[in-house]
């Protein structure tokens, strides 16, 4: 897999280490980490509001994982599944749910719920001035 931002970076799985690598583009290795997992299943490239780049995957234990690249940082992981393994990852176009598919017949929307929208300050402004005209 590859990633562009923050840091141009190649990403490889490897089933016999259980691990994950991230390498420079230069071929300089960035961060290596164990999955306990023997299979990485649907990894995903994608971008949140700031355009930083994670890495989505699942496991054969039913789990699905969010680390921040280039470094592989944990950022969450989510339990999607009792021991079926995670088949298909996808990501709606508005980039507010995420969808899984397991082996179970399990199909799971995940969103995260810090990025609800929420009113423009400008129009909070606007309803307390209303009210504090409607209090005089």
């Amino acid at each position: 897999m590859l990633s562009s931002n923050p840091l141009p970076c190649v990403i490889f799985s490897s089933e016999k280490d259980q691990s994950i690598y991230s390498y420079s583009i230069n071929g300089k290795a960035l961060e290596q980490i164990t999955t306990n997992s023997q299979h990485i299943t649907s990894p995903l490239v994608i971008k949140d509001a700031n355009s930083i780049e994670h890495l989505v995957y699942g496991t054969e234990k039913g789990e699905l994982f969010l680390r921040k690249l280039p470094f592989l940082e944990y950022v969450r992981k989510w339990d999607v599944a009792l021991n079926c393994p995670v088949l298909t990852t996808l990501v709606s176009k508005d980039k507010k749910y995420m969808f899984c598919g397991c082996s179970d017949g399990e199909f799971s929307v995940l969103t995260d719920p810090s990025s609800s929208i929420q009113p423009p300050l400008a129009k909070q402004s606007d309803e307390s001035d209303d009210k504090d005209h409607g209090k005089e």
